[in-house]
């Protein structure tokens, strides 16, 4: 798996969870301390997201790294 379809994963993720949380863009956006044009580019896998950012976005939607190993580019044991 290369880097593009792994943003690709964690954007649909993203947009995914927010979606069932019922969270606009603006306050995803707002919770991170940037604009709902960079969430909606972490979506698109047009950026790159910060780890810090990662996991303060997976802890505002209710994401669990351990759930979502499919994302990564290889599992651990």
């Amino acid at each position: 798996m290369n880097e593009k379809e792994i943003l690709q994963r964690v954007g649909t993720l993203i947009r995914k969870k927010r979606y069932s949380k019922g969270f606009t863009q603006s306050q995803v956006g707002d919770e991170l301390g940037c604009t709902f044009q960079q969430i909606q580019k972490y979506e698109n896998s047009i950026n790159k997201i910060s780890l810090p950012k990662l996991i303060h976005l997976f802890k505002k939607l209710d994401i669990k790294f351990s759930s979502n190993a499919d994302v990564l580019p290889y599992k651990t044991t």
